[in-house]
């Protein structure tokens, strides 16, 4: 019973942690097909890391104001944000050839 509960308070950052991992795969995805001269597939696989990487910015984890009000989808969940945010830069750079 305990482990259910933990899972279910650990979920917002399991969800992004998971979107991270899904725009990440993109992103190497779009470096292979970059490396391969394989423009289209690059811009595509750079497109999808994109829209997975919006995903991460949604406010999903509850809080609560001074007076204890449920304030519901107030706070981003954030994970290993350096980690993934210098290999997106670091790949994004490749990709635009900077």
């Amino acid at each position: 019973m305990a482990m259910k509960a933990f899972a279910t308070e650990v979920e917002p950052w399991t969800t992004v942690t998971n979107q991270w991992a899904n725009a990440c795969e993109h992103l190497i995805n779009m470096l292979d097909a970059h490396d391969k001269g394989q423009q289209k597939k690059a811009e595509r696989e750079f497109k999808a890391a994109q829209e997975w990487i919006e995903k991460t910015k949604a406010k999903t984890v509850d809080d609560r104001n001074e007076k204890g009000e449920h304030l519901p989808n107030s706070i981003v969940p954030h994970v290993a944000e350096q980690a993934f945010a210098g290999f997106l830069g670091n790949a994004t750079a490749i990709y635009k050839g900077e």
